[in-house]
């Protein structure tokens, strides 16, 4: 069954465009940033303003991160009260960052350890292509996590092939218009 409901952390440059495709799919949306602002634009436009990551993590059957940096992506995915933590069994997390193969593996394997599945999956094409759909999203997990990611990855680019096993099979997908990036 498709993820209706999607949580989205860290909407800088890129996340908010893409969370704005998200809610526009008509995705029941939740959000959460550490600037508040950002947060309560969107939450103007029809998403739900979270207070936490754990938050976003409780209401969501998918959730994605696009954050600015390892220590951050870090911080919200492995932290105490992070997305791993409250993670549920067979939900889906996913990292928009670009992140080194450490901290892919070290989200991988705490998300196992919860029953969860992680999707490394960072992406590429600037604020244009993320508020007009058509990013070069870079992923790999294992064939059976991908089954619930489809209807919103869509939104971004065109539908996902795996690429290979986890942590940065660093092969591009295809955007929307067809061509590798």
């Amino acid at each position: 069954m498709p993820a209706s409901k999607v949580g989205f952390i860290g909407l800088g440059r890129m996340g908010l465009p893409m969370s704005y495709r998200l809610l526009a799919a008509g995705f029941d949306l939740t959000v959460h940033n550490r600037s508040q602002g950002k947060v309560q634009e969107i939450a103007s436009a029809g998403a739900r303003a979270a207070t936490s990551v754990a938050e976003v993590v409780q209401e969501a059957d998918v959730v994605l991160a696009c954050l600015p940096d390892v220590a951050t992506s870090e911080e919200i995915f492995l932290g105490d009260d992070g997305i791993v933590a409250n993670a549920k069994p067979g939900q889906v997390l996913v990292d928009h960052s670009t992140v080194g193969m450490a901290t892919s593996k070290a989200c991988a394997a705490a998300a196992e350890a919860k029953g969860a599945f992680f999707l490394d999956a960072p992406i590429s094409g600037g604020t244009e292509r993320a508020a007009d759909g058509t990013l070069t999203i870079m992923a790999s997990a294992a064939a059976t996590e991908w089954i619930p990611t489809r209807s919103w990855l869509t939104n971004f680019t065109t539908v996902p092939v795996p690429v290979g096993p986890m942590c940065r099979t660093v092969v591009p997908m295809a955007s929307k218009d067809g061509k590798a990036r």
